[in-house]
């Protein structure tokens, strides 16, 4: 998630140009390109992945679904603890769990406030403006750095391959027994299986595409015309689900499914899906849409072209990377939804996640790593589909007797 956001920016045609030549500025000042990087770039990058950090940073203290599968049972996460205490019937137990809950809720606006404090430090560092143009000693450093971090990212790389292999290998497994390394015999049951009750992949689909879709249609419409104080206090509100636990935002969540009467209804699953996938999308197109060039608006309307001209023949096609983007992240949210689903669903909606979470539980292993395996292969052709819509694109227009390749 991290990643894609960094790249998201880095890739957008106006900002990687004029970050492009902010950094040769800097290098035709003496700068080393490391340290270019670092007095340039990165505060401008740092600024804008602050909100995508601290959505990382919440749901790896809150997470439930992946800590009751690989997580440790005796004792269990503190987030895992708390939605056991908050299923209790008993209401003292109940109010433990709350307040499990809102212990967590309190260790992440402590964390919150420290990236606000390494923020404010970025700002006004004196180190990004002492001159130091750190060419004798600091580059060979971040030379060796960055071979190290290459040989990280390629370890971690290699280690996701082994992991979907081995996912590929146990989707097909009949026999397997200890000590062979390969299954004696193969079979296509789990995938059939699979494909029997598809249905659980057709609602994974739909929840996903219609909630990333409306979400997506939401943000734009209110970065584009909500007013600026509005914005201004409307914005921490939607960034509340990722501050408040998981596990009490889903109860207070069922609780106004139960006073709407959509509670164990899809119209219900998809409000819920919404609401879920409501911050990360708008963390993701936030500053890119906050971030675009101004001067390109007054250009056309300089040209005399109407502002829905210039939205669609403009703005957008510039922001199409992080826009298509936004919408992956949203998808890949939607998809991941388990306590969401299982709660406001009644358990009357099966979906890809909730399906591998419970299998996970138990001894089929080879149904079990196919529901897996599907889990991962749909967000990851949205995200493959969000890159190539958002892939730089060159062109020939024919002008007398030249042409000019343009981008």
């Amino acid at each position: 998630f991290l990643l894609w956001n960094a790249a998201t920016q880095l890739t957008r045609d106006d900002v990687q140009t004029r970050w492009q030549r902010e950094h040769a500025l800097a290098q035709s000042l003496g700068y080393s390109s490391s340290h270019a990087f670092r007095r340039v770039i990165w505060p401008q990058l740092a600024l804008r992945l602050r909100w995508p950090l601290l959505a990382v940073l919440a749901y790896g203290l809150t997470v439930v679904d992946m800590a009751i599968i690989i997580g440790p049972a005796s004792p269990p996460t503190l987030s895992v603890q708390a939605w056991l205490w908050l299923q209790n019937a008993d209401s003292a137990t109940n109010a433990v769990g709350a307040a499990a809950a809102g212990l967590l809720a309190l260790c992440l606006l402590v964390c919150a406030a420290l990236a606000a404090v390494y923020v404010r430090f970025i700002r006004s560092s004196d180190n990004l403006t002492s001159g130091d143009r750190g060419h004798q000693k600091l580059f060979p450093v971040k030379k060796r750095e960055f071979a190290n971090l290459f040989n990280a990212v390629f370890v971690l790389f290699l280690l996701y391959i082994v992991i979907m292999l081995t996912l590929a290998i146990s989707s097909v497994s009949g026999v397997w027994r200890f000590p062979f390394v390969f299954p004696q015999t193969y079979t296509l049951d789990a995938w059939a299986s699979v494909w029997q009750s598809s249905k659980a992949m057709w609602t994974t689909l739909s929840l996903a595409l219609i909630s990333s879709g409306l979400v997506l249609m939401w943000c734009v419409a209110w970065l584009e015309l909500a007013p600026t104080a509005l914005d201004a206090v409307l914005r921490k509100l939607l960034y509340l689900p990722l501050l408040i636990p998981s596990v009490l935002w889903v109860v207070g969540l069922h609780h106004m499914s139960l006073v709407l009467g959509v509670d164990g209804q899809w119209s219900g699953l998809l409000l819920s899906h919404i609401l879920a996938v409501l911050p990360y999308v708008f963390i993701a197109l936030s500053p890119a849409y906050l971030g675009f060039d101004a001067r390109f608006a007054q250009v056309s309307a300089s040209l005399g072209r109407s502002r829905l001209a210039f939205l669609w023949m403009v703005k957008w096609p510039l922001l199409r990377a992080s826009l298509a983007s936004a919408f992956a992240v949203g998808f890949a949210v939607s998809v991941a939804q388990y306590l969401p689903t299982l709660f406001i669903g009644a358990g009357r909606f099966q979906t890809v996640t909730t399906e591998a979470v419970t299998l996970a539980s138990g001894g089929q292993r080879s149904l079990t790593a196919a529901y897996a395996w599907l889990q991962f292969v749909l967000p990851l052709l949205c995200f493959a589909i969000a890159a190539w819509l958002g892939k730089t694109r060159s062109f020939k227009i024919a002008q007398n007797q030249g042409t000019i390749k343009a981008t």
